[in-house]
């Protein structure tokens, strides 16, 4: 994951000691904070330690257009990037059309756009249902003319391309490294706050294996942990207690996901 690191703590001096002890933000503040009206606006991907309690937080936008809900204690996952085509008829250097789209009108502006025909990737500046923008006509380069982040060349007819989206996650998977622990119950399609490092507290099973005390646990499907092989991933999600149950319950455990 990418990160955007900001002051010391999001929000303003006192508002963490406002909220319930634990969970450590609560929900009108980890959950859509941009809308919630009790809080400053955040930018995607801002990411931010507290000097009380010690933990890591980030600004991220939770996939997933079903509308819904995880549970507090979830892990996440960075989004995988939507695939593509490219269309060449019609494109240009500065625009190019998509064989499938069915995108959300200027809803990637802010991704990047990956392209495997040059091996070139570009900041999307704009998009429609079926094709995306990577350079406008400015007047800072001339008149009516593109800024340089026009393409090299129009990618071949057919070829490959990736829609990434820094910031985005989605639920947590056998196989898929952690990187992130919804501190509530959350809705997804909407920007949230998750935990990266320190104290968390993480939904376990002992699907797979127990958990075991100073162990570090692997993520499984529907975003849980369990015991089991170490993944070989540099996050790490390692319980305090053990755990041998098949009933999901939040264990106490450090993480260290950035």
């Amino acid at each position: 994951m990418q990160f955007k690191e900001i002051r010391p703590d999001a929000f303003a001096t006192g508002t963490l000691n406002q909220g319930p002890t634990i969970p450590w933000y609560d929900a009108t503040r980890s959950n859509n904070p941009m809308s919630a009206g009790n809080t400053p606006g955040l930018e995607l991907g801002a990411s931010w330690n507290t000097i009380e309690p010690g933990n890591q937080y980030q600004f991220v936008f939770l996939d997933d257009d079903s509308g819904a809900t995880y549970a507090a204690g979830t892990v996440v996952t960075f989004s995988l990037p939507t695939t593509d085509t490219v269309v060449a008829a019609g494109s240009t250097t500065a625009t190019i059309k998509l064989g499938t789209g069915n995108l959300v009108v200027n809803g990637e502006v802010g991704n990047y756009v990956y392209f495997s025909d040059t091996g070139e990737t570009r900041l999307i500046k704009g998009n429609a249902a079926a094709s995306v923008t990577v350079a406008l006509k400015t007047s800072l380069v001339g008149n009516n003319v593109f800024d340089p982040d026009v393409l090299t060349a129009v990618p071949a007819n057919g070829s490959a391309l990736s829609i990434i989206r820094p910031f985005h996650v989605k639920l947590g998977a056998a196989g898929a490294p952690p990187t992130g622990i919804l501190l509530n119950d959350v809705v997804t399609g909407q920007r949230v706050i998750v935990q990266t490092g320190g104290l968390a507290f993480v939904l376990g099973t002992n699907t797979g294996a127990a958990l075991v005390a100073g162990t570090p646990a692997i993520s499984i499907a529907s975003g849980l942990i369990t015991g089991g092989s170490a993944s070989g991933f540099r996050q790490q999600i390692i319980p305090l207690a053990a755990y041998n149950s098949a009933t999901n319950i939040l264990v106490a455990c450090y993480v260290s996901l950035t």
